[in-house]
């Protein structure tokens, strides 16, 4: 997962805002496939959906976003994103 935040944090502009749809349809194949190692596929959709959300939120681009995700350890994945389990 962290590869690919790295990848799309280098193709997004510097004076982006905003999530595109590229991205945000990246980030939901990548953490299913990694969701689905632990859960079924309807559960790992809900919580990746969920944790898409969350990421919205928080943050005002998927520059930013992908900036932080890319250094985040597993521990702290889990912890943030801990409401939508």
């Amino acid at each position: 997962m962290k590869k690919l935040f790295f990848i799309l944090f280098f193709l997004t502009g510097c004076n982006y805002t905003g999530f595109s749809e590229e991205w945000k349809e990246a980030f939901l194949e990548e953490c299913v496939s990694d969701a689905q190692e632990y859960t079924s596929n309807n559960q790992a959709k809900a919580y990746c959906n969920c944790s898409l959300e969350l990421i919205m939120e928080k943050y005002t681009s998927d520059l930013a976003a992908s900036a932080d995700l890319i250094l985040m350890s597993e521990d702290e994945v889990v912890e943030n994103f801990q409401s939508c389990l």
